[in-house]
């Protein structure tokens, strides 16, 4: 049974590691479904998604032996879903000792860029670190929690907030109506819209699944559904609802 409790503390130490260790690691070795063997759950279960562990020389400049690719049908709110689904995997090898690292623009080459008709969205490098993969609440560099709610503020936006993102962009806002909460990504800056592209949405889907974790931990069923209305300064997500 998938172990939500032990995810959610990972959610306080989590790191992103970008040194590695030159040492195996059994358990990405298996040869196993990745999406199967960690029980990795959708934010959107009717887009076609595939996390495959990518072979040696298939990355560019990879900082470790072991890169996952995340491959996606180009479906509305795919890289939502994608950045959903990779954090969780995040999560499950943070609790195995296992750091990661998200590359946006890092892409498999050769054949390895498609796959069964999909593209590959973005790729995840892991390993063991080499020096610290975890760190204290302390070291975190996040905004305030008052910067990313837009009403009430509790602990499952708490769990938001501490979530990765690229260039630390930290694009969520999340308004609490009772036992839902309504995810927007924020304006981006001008930089933010010249330069991140579809990473934002990707780190929306890494925010969410935060929130989506801390409550599976909690013992609460969570209802998923993407039929809101933007913002005038933020697009519309998703609304994860707490039963």
């Amino acid at each position: 049974m998938k172990d939500y409790k032990l995810l959610s503390e990972k959610i306080y130490e989590r790191m992103s590691v970008r040194k590695y260790a030159d040492i195996p690691v059994a358990v990405l070795d298996d040869g196993k479904d990745v999406i199967q063997k960690f029980g990795i759950v959708p934010l959107f279960k009717d887009i076609r998604c595939k996390i495959v562990l990518l072979k040696d020389g298939e990355v560019k400049n990879n900082r470790s032996k072991y890169c996952f690719g995340f491959y996606s049908d180009e479906a509305g709110g795919y890289l939502e879903n994608v950045g959903f689904m990779g954090e969780q995997l995040a999560l499950e090898l943070q609790a195995l000792g296992v750091g990661t690292c998200f590359w946006g623009m890092k892409r498999p080459i050769g054949e390895a860029y498609a796959l069964d008709g999909m593209r590959c969205v973005i790729t995840m490098s892991a390993g063991y670190p080499e020096g610290a993969g975890k760190r204290t609440i302390a070291e975190f560099e996040r905004k305030p929690l008052t910067a990313i709610s837009l009403k009430e503020s509790d602990e499952y936006i708490e769990a938001v907030r501490l979530a990765p993102s690229a260039i630390n962009n930290q694009p969520w806002l999340v308004e609490k109506k009772g036992n839902s909460y309504n995810f927007y990504m924020s304006k981006p800056s001008f930089f933010g819209k010249l330069f991140m592209g579809n990473m934002r949405k990707i780190d929306m889907g890494i925010g969410i699944s935060h929130l989506f974790v801390k409550a599976k931990a909690d013992g609460f069923d969570v209802d998923i559904k993407a039929d809101g209305q933007n913002l005038p300064d933020a697009a519309y997500i998703a609304t994860l609802t707490l039963k």
